[in-house]
C-alpha cells in the first residue's frame, strides 16, 4: 500500500525506517476503508513520518510510549523550526492551520494504534462525581425496572449526576442516610437557575424520581420529601410550528441533485415531509427496513417501540433508490444514510437537522425553527386537513395516547370555523 504514494526505493525506506513503519500498510487500508482522498492519506502519511523521525531524535525508538502530550511537544517542537521557504511557520495564520492539521492526522493515527493495542488505551477522564453508587444503581432501577430507552437513561442519568454534584458542593459532610427535604430544596433552587419551563419541567420530574427510587431503597430517610414546584404549563397552550405544504414542496424540489450529497439530502427531506418521521428513526434506518418487492418500508418508532409498516410511497422509494445507486459510499454498514465526506459512517440526528435546515433556508423559507420537527407537525397538519382521523395520525406519527396528537387539530381552521356557533349580534 505504500508503494502507492511513494514510488522509489530510497523513499520509502526513509518511511519504514521510523517507529511507526511496521503500521504504515495497515493504517493505509484503515483509512481508505473510511473514505479519505488519496491527497489526504498522502499527507497524512507525510506528518506520521516526520512524528517518528522526531521520536528518533528523543531517543524514542517504540511506537508504544506515544500519547497525547507527545503529540504536543511535537508540534510545538516542528513550530518553531525554520522553512527553507515560504511564510515562517511561527506566522499566526500559517502555525494555526499546520498544528491543527499535524494535531488531527496524529490523533487518529494514535486512535489507531491504541484499536491494535500497540500503545496504551486512552486514559479515562476523572469524571468521578460523589455517590456514583446511588447514581449507578439509579440507572440500573430505570433500564431494568422502568424499561426505559437509552436516550431516556442518560437524560436521567446527566441530571441526577448534576443533582449529586451541587449537593457535595453545597453539603459536602452530608451523607444520603442524613439527607433532608431542606438540603434537596435549596440544589434544586441552585439547578434551576435560568433555565426555561421544559428544562424546568424535566429537571424535577427526574429529581422526584430520583428521591423516590432513593426512599424506596432506604438511602435517604422516609422524611425527606422536598417539595418541587413546577412551572405551570396548559395542557395545548402553544401551537405546533408548521410551513406551508406548498412551500415545503418547492424547498425540496430546488435542491440539487447532481451531486452525491444532493441525492442524500433529497431523500431525507423527502423521507420526513411524507412520513413526518423524527430524526432517530431516519437516521436508524438499515437497508432490510426496505422490502422492494413488497413496497413496504418498516420503521422502529423510538417512542412505542412499535414495528410500524408504511406503503412505500414511489417518489421515497424514486429518491432512495437514486441515491443507493450513485450517492452511497461502498461500505460495509448496513445504515441507509451515510455521511458523504470521511470518514465514512452512518449520519447523526444533528447532520439530518442541517440538512432540512439548510434545505428550507436555501428556498427562502421564513420558519420560527427549521428542524425536522416542523416538517412533521406540518406532514400532522396536512393530513389532518385531508380528512384522516386522529388515530390515523396518531399511530403515523407514533403517539401513545390520542390527546398528544389533538395539537394539531387547533391548526385545522377551517374545519373549527364549520363546527363554530353563530352568536348573535350584540348591539350596545
Amino acid at each position: 500500500m505504500l508503494s502507492d504514494f511513494i514510488t522509489t526505493a530510497e523513499g520509502r525506506r526513509r518511511y519504514l525506517a521510523t517507529p511507526f513503519g511496521d503500521y504504515l500498510d495497515g493504517y493505509l487500508d484503515h483509512l481508505d476503508t473510511q473514505g479519505f482522498k488519496a491527497s489526504t492519506v498522502y499527507g497524512h502519511i507525510k506528518d506520521i513520518t516526520i512524528f517518528g523521525e522526531f521520536l528518533v531524535d528523543e531517543g524514542l525508538n517504540t511506537a508504544g510510549g506515544i500519547e497525547e502530550s507527545t503529540i504536543e511537544s511535537f508540534v510545538a517542537h516542528y513550530l518553531s523550526v525554520p522553512r527553507r521557504c515560504g511564510p515562517p511557520r511561527s506566522c499566526r495564520r500559517s502555525s494555526e492551520w499546520i498544528s491543527e492539521t499535524l494535531r488531527g492526522s496524529l490523533r487518529r493515527f494514535l486512535a489507531y494504534l491504541r484499536e491494535l493495542g500497540v500503545t496504551s488505551p486512552r486514559p479515562a477522564l476523572d469524571d468521578n462525581t460523589p455517590h456514583d453508587g446511588a447514581l449507578d444503581q439509579y440507572v440500573a432501577f430505570l433500564r431494568d425496572h422502568r424499561g426505559f430507552s437509552e436516550t431516556t437513561i442518560e437524560q436521567h442519568r446527566n441530571k441526577a449526576k448534576s443533582f449529586f454534584s451541587e449537593l457535595a458542593r453545597q453539603r459536602p459532610s452530608v451523607a444520603l442516610c442524613e439527607l433532608m427535604s431542606s438540603d434537596v430544596e435549596e440544589v434544586v433552587v441552585a439547578l434551576s437557575d435560568g433555565i426555561g419551563v421544559r428544562c424546568h419541567q424535566i429537571l424535577m420530574s427526574t429529581i422526584d424520581s430520583l428521591i423516590r427510587h432513593l426512599r424506596g431503597v432506604g438511602q435517604v430517610p422516609v422524611e425527606c420529601a422536598p417539595f418541587l414546584p413546577r412551572r405551570r404549563s396548559y395542557a395545548l397552550a402553544a401551537l405546533p410550528s408548521t410551513i406551508a405544504q406548498n412551500e415545503i414542496e418547492r424547498a425540496v424540489e430546488l435542491i440539487d441533485r447532481s451531486t452525491t450529497m444532493g441525492r442524500r439530502d433529497y431523500a431525507l427531506v423527502q423521507l420526513v415531509a411524507i412520513y413526518g418521521l423524527r430524526s432517530s428513526e431516519v437516521v436508524s434506518l438499515t437497508l432490510d427496513d426496505f422490502d422492494w418487492r413488497v413496497g413496504v418500508l418498516r420503521v422502529r418508532q423510538t417512542k412505542t417501540l412499535r414495528l410500524l409498516e408504511l406503503p412505500l410511497v414511489p417518489v421515497v422509494a424514486d429518491a432512495v433508490i437514486d441515491y443507493l445507486r450513485n450517492g452511497r459510499p461502498k461500505t460495509d454498514s448496513r445504515r441507509v444514510f451515510l455521511k458523504c465526506n470521511a470518514p465514512i459512517g452512518p449520519i447523526t440526528r444533528t447532520i439530518l437537522y442541517w440538512v432540512v435546515r439548510k434545505t428550507l433556508q436555501s428556498a427562502g423559507i421564513e420558519a420560527p425553527q427549521y428542524g425536522p420537527h416542523i416538517l412533521r407537525h406540518t406532514r400532522a397538519t396536512s393530513l389532518l386537513r385531508s380528512g384522516s382521523s386522529l388515530k390515523v395520525v396518531g399511530d403515523l406519527l407514533g403517539h401513545r395516547v390520542p390527546e398528544a396528537t389533538m395539537i394539531y387539530c387547533k391548526l385545522a381552521v377551517d374545519d373549527l370555523r364549520e363546527v363554530a356557533l353563530d352568536l348573535p349580534e350584540v348591539k350596545a
